[in-house]
């Protein structure tokens, strides 16, 4: 935990944006990521996104000390409405909603599936009236590609973005081509054990 947190203030670190209006969180966790970005930009609109329920009540005690925060268990991917979501029981780490970004991880009968509620990111801006996003930060263990599908027309809209790009997504050349058609500048942050740490930016 010491290792991840350290990650996420490194993530929050190389932002160089002046100003931002609107983060989105997606793949929240415990919420540490966008304490520290709430720290370093204190009047941003962040939007996090959890779909494991246990996690919901963490990200809530660890970001009450601050205004503008918009906490969803939602899931988003490239449909609305109930999902599958695939948890392991012994880590809040590696939980997905690809099987097989999971299974690795699992031992016996660790992993359980329980029903999330869904959204695509275009359906919920369309919803909430954004039409920017300054940070968009995932974090999804292998389901990028069925966000980024979901969101065809917001990306157009995301100034920055930050992605962990995983060896074990299955989809990680699709995942990698899409972001680099949308973004001409990246920059690895944080190599990761699976993969890294990936901030995409739009360069003129």
């Amino acid at each position: 935990m010491v290792f991840s947190t350290k990650k996420l203030k490194n993530l929050v670190d190389s932002i160089e944006l002046k100003d931002i209006n609107i983060c989105f969180d997606i793949g929240a966790n415990s919420g540490i990521f966008s304490y520290y970005l709430k720290k370093k930009y204190p009047n941003a609109e962040v939007h996090c996104f959890e779909p494991s329920p246990e996690l919901i009540k963490c990200i809530e005690l660890n970001l009450k000390r601050f205004d503008n925060i918009y906490i969803r268990n939602q899931a988003i991917c490239d449909t609305s409405g109930n999902i599958d979501f695939y948890v392991n029981k012994e880590s809040q780490q590696t939980k997905s909603l690809v099987i097989d970004s999971v299974i690795p991880f699992c031992e016996g009968d660790s992993m359980h599936v329980i029903s999330v509620e869904s959204n695509t990111l275009d359906r919920y801006c369309s919803q909430n009236n954004i039409d920017g996003i300054d940070v968009l930060k995932v974090d999804i263990q292998g389901a990028e590609k069925s966000l980024l599908h979901g969101a065809r027309c917001m990306l157009n809209n995301v100034s920055l973005s930050i992605f962990e790009i995983s060896f074990l997504d299955s989809d990680i050349f699709e995942t990698s081509e899409i972001l680099l058609n949308n973004f001409n500048k990246y920059e690895v942050i944080n190599e990761v054990k699976t993969g890294a740490d990936i901030i995409f930016t739009k360069v003129n």
